[in-house]
């Protein structure tokens, strides 16, 4: 028995393949590999069960199967369903297009033949192909490495690995960001508390950009630096990168003001590198011993220390950070040190006599004792007061001269700048008759410079004259023969 089936009411081989060639053309993932293969393997059996009465299952002995088979067209070919000029016949066992099928065995395994080019071509429908990202032919995959992102080539039309980031217009950070996982240092994340972005640095620093700057320094006292330390910068150091080295700050006026530095945020073992606050908050410190709002000063006692006492001169005054929580652990200061370039000062006496041998002979007058002093020192021979920096400076000078007989005399006293006379710097007075006191004083204002020493000079007519220092009574203390204070008035 020979069955003819007509073409308008079964679907040919040709929409089956136009309908994998939509199916490509549209790529829509929403088809996935498994889905579109099932309904096509279920249309195949339909048509064959339509063409003979049964499944392709099944085995038909003795029947004939005419199928009218269209001529391949270019929807066929392109999708390479059919090797070779499918209207000849050739080694591709679905050709020619129209052959004829005797049995239902040979029309059975014409399409499974068929349904295994269909699966073949359905892999390249969207949802199937290559499975690793890497081998994709758009990917450069030479440029991998661990921790690299994907960066479009627009000259190369690939994407590619890179540790490089931009340009790009900006970069927008979590905002609800609480900050509760481990610190990884090298990071960058939004701090939602501070209303900043936070960098972590090593030794379990996070700094607040825009809120917080640091000095990055090395320690060299063969101790640790631990957190909260006030400390002053006491050299550099060019093994390997420069750094500033430091040391706790003792403000006792051994050195200046000027070195003061700020606070350590963290422990630094001796031999390292750390961080010093210079400007902005300070956390887990203990300031258990101050106020909220308490002004804090360098300390003149404990080395590194602070203070809510305002030191005095001739102490370094330094207010250096001020209270914003007061906890033994979790205590907070903002450091800001305030600090100027310190005026100098001193003030230097003598509680000996001091005689003329010779007269009219300049002597320098001693002044070997010191009361205070910030910036001058006195040279050995303990008559001339040396500047450490260069300033105006006024020199008053306050002497005690007492006569020993009755003639009258004359006593002058002036100054020399590096054992020469300063100019207009002079006083004369007279004395008349024994055991008669006189008290002269002097203001000069001189200018020097480092290093530069002023001498305090007096000459007598007569011998009989002397810078007389007086022993305490019963109701006063003594009397210096000679007081010489010296002020800055200008840098």
């Amino acid at each position: 028995m020979v069955h003819k089936v007509m073409e308008e009411k079964i679907p040919s081989l040709s929409d089956l393949m136009k309908m994998i060639a939509e199916e490509k053309q549209k790529q829509q993932p929403k088809y996935t590999v498994d889905k579109l293969d099932l309904n096509l393997n279920e249309t195949i059996n339909n048509m064959f069960a339509e063409l003979t009465g049964k499944p392709i299952e099944e085995k038909v002995i003795e029947q004939e199967i005419v199928v009218d088979v269209p001529q391949p067209v270019i929807v066929e070919n392109s999708l390479g369903l059919l090797g070779g000029d499918a209207s000849q016949k050739t080694e591709d066992p679905l050709t020619p297009l129209d052959q004829n099928f005797v049995t239902h065995e040979d029309l059975s395994r014409h399409y499974k033949t068929f349904i295994q080019r269909v699966q073949q071509q359905l892999s390249t429908i969207g949802g199937g192909g290559e499975t690793k990202f890497l081998r994709l032919d758009d990917v450069n995959a030479k440029s991998k490495n661990d921790n690299w992102i994907l960066e479009y080539d627009e000259q190369s039309g690939t994407v590619k690995f890179t540790n490089q980031l931009g340009p790009v217009d900006r970069i927008n950070f979590d905002l609800t960001h609480t900050h509760d996982e481990d610190r990884v240092v090298g990071t960058l994340c939004w701090s939602p508390e501070d209303q900043t972005l936070n960098i972590e640095h090593p030794g379990g620093v996070t700094q607040q950009v825009g809120q917080e700057t640091y000095a990055y320094v090395r320690n060299r006292t063969g101790s640790t630096i631990l957190n909260g330390t006030a400390v002053r910068f006491s050299g550099a150091e060019q093994n390997g990168t420069s750094r500033l080295l430091v040391e706790p700050f003792l403000a006792n006026d051994e050195f200046d003001t000027l070195r003061t530095l700020g606070i350590a945020t963290q422990d630094i073992p001796d031999g390292e590198d750390g961080r010093i606050t210079v400007w902005g908050k300070l956390r887990e410190v203990n300031t258990s011993a101050f106020a909220v709002g308490d002004i804090l000063y360098v300390s003149p006692t404990i080395a590194g220390g602070l203070t809510a006492t305002k030191p005095t001169a001739p102490d370094n005054v330094v207010p250096t950070a001020v209270v914003l929580r007061s906890d033994s652990s979790l205590g907070e200061i903002f450091v800001r040190p305030s600090y100027e370039q310190e005026t100098k000062y001193g003030s230097f006496y003598s509680n000996s006599d001091q005689v003329p041998l010779s007269i009219n002979t300049p002597y320098a007058i001693r002044v070997p004792n010191r009361g205070f002093s910030k910036g001058f020192t006195v040279d050995s021979d303990r008559a001339s007061l040396i500047a450490n920096t260069s300033g105006l400076y006024t020199f008053t000078s306050s002497l005690q001269f007492i006569s020993t007989n009755s003639s009258a005399k004359n006593v002058w006293v002036w100054m020399r700048r590096n054992d020469s006379d300063v100019p207009n710097t002079a006083r004369k007075s007279s004395v008349v008759g024994n055991d008669v006191a006189l008290v002269l004083t002097a203001v000069n204002n001189v200018s020097m410079n480092a290093g530069d020493k002023i001498t305090h000079m007096w000459a007598a007519s007569a011998t009989t004259i002397r810078l007389d220092a007086p022993s305490a009574v019963g109701f006063a203390p003594n009397t210096p023969s000679a007081i010489i204070d010296i002020a800055q008035d200008a840098l």
